[in-house]
């Protein structure tokens, strides 16, 4: 007899993997999950406006978030994301990471931060790497010639190493996203004329 479809695939997504970290937040109460293990932590922050933004590790050892987003059309002070250790609660740092007007989207690419800014209705992004536990800025994707990340596919190479692609061109970057530093830069040839 046949089964009814999971949820995910009744969706048409695959159901996700239990090694990898989940994450939801309810105000300012963080759940994250990870293999039917589950763990709350509370931010001292608050949202003060947009909808926060959260994102966790794959290993659900780290949590950041957003509280202060600015959205497109308000001026307000810039974001900071906080991020904290999920084990002990204990808040890690807190940081700027977008201008006053925008909209931040965080994605951890293992210990490494991911943010990416979007001050228009696009397409205008740019990211950012961090690591969350300073709150040190470690570069721009693409560098010095950073790369226009509306669209950003992300995806391990090896190690620390990422592939990042340009929205606009036929660009491919990979860099090392512990370090922010460009191993190398590929212009590819267009598969389709722009």
């Amino acid at each position: 007899r046949p089964r009814a479809p999971t949820p995910h695939e009744a969706l048409g997504r695959p159901d996700p993997d239990p090694a990898i970290a989940t994450v939801t937040l309810d105000g300012a109460r963080a759940t994250v999950c990870r293999a039917d293990a589950c763990r709350e932590l509370a931010f001292a922050e608050r949202s003060r406006g947009a909808s926060p933004e959260i994102a966790v590790s794959d290993d659900g050892r780290l949590v950041a978030a957003i509280f202060d987003q600015g959205g497109t059309d308000d001026n307000r002070l810039p974001a900071h994301a906080v991020a904290h250790d999920v084990a002990t609660g204990r808040r890690l740092s807190r940081f700027e990471v977008g201008a006053a007007q925008g909209y931040e989207q965080l994605q951890f690419l293992g210990d490494a931060l991911l943010v990416t800014s979007t001050p228009c209705a696009g397409p205008c992004s740019s990211s950012r790497l961090y690591d969350p536990r300073t709150g040190k800025r470690l570069g721009a994707i693409g560098g010095t010639e950073a790369i226009n990340t509306s669209e950003l596919s992300a995806a391990r190479v090896a190690g620390d190493v990422w592939a990042f692609n340009d929205w606009g061109t036929a660009t491919v970057v990979y860099q090392d996203v512990r370090t922010g530093r460009v191993v190398r830069r590929v212009e590819r040839p267009w598969t389709c004329p722009p």
